[in-house]
């Protein structure tokens, strides 16, 4: 059979992939460049650490941003009528979420600068209330509110 009068076709080529389980993927990360020998090093230090200070006394905390304003960018509208937008609200509040090692999780920290944000009219829970900070690199007197599990 001569190479050069061979024609595969999408079917084909679909059901080789197939046959030999083959997918097509991105290369992504530098994973294949590590070196493993610093990796397992330091899994072996962190495992001391973790050890030295005991496992209840290592948290994760993390924050993001909640637009609470914020309105979707596409919407239904019948063909033929234009689709207007408007300027969209950056209100938002900050999430702090933070757990331990060993799984337990906190209440959330919630960092806004309204008292009382409507997004939690009806959703605020009992145990929770509103502390204020006054911001440190702002001079007009702003206040930020800190939503904090009461004591």
């Amino acid at each position: 059979m001569a190479l050069n009068k061979f024609k595969a076709s999408n079917g084909w080529l679909e059901k080789f992939k197939q046959r030999h389980e083959l997918k097509f993927r991105t290369l992504s990360g530098e994973s294949a460049s590590a070196d493993h020998a610093i990796i397992l090093n330091f899994l072996s230090e962190l495992n001391i650490k973790v050890e030295q200070y005991g496992k209840e006394n290592i948290f994760n905390c993390d924050e993001t941003s909640l637009f609470i304003k914020l309105t979707p960018r596409k919407s239904f509208v019948k063909t033929g009528d234009s689709a207007r937008g408007f300027k969209r609200s950056k209100d938002k509040v900050t999430l702090h979420l933070c757990c331990s090692y060993t799984g337990e999780k906190f209440e959330p920290l919630i960092i806004g600068k309204y008292r009382n944000p409507r997004c939690f009219k009806n959703f605020l829970p009992k145990f929770m209330e509103f502390y204020t900070l006054r911001s440190k690199c702002v001079d007009d007197k702003r206040h930020f509110y800190i939503l904090a599990q009461k004591n």
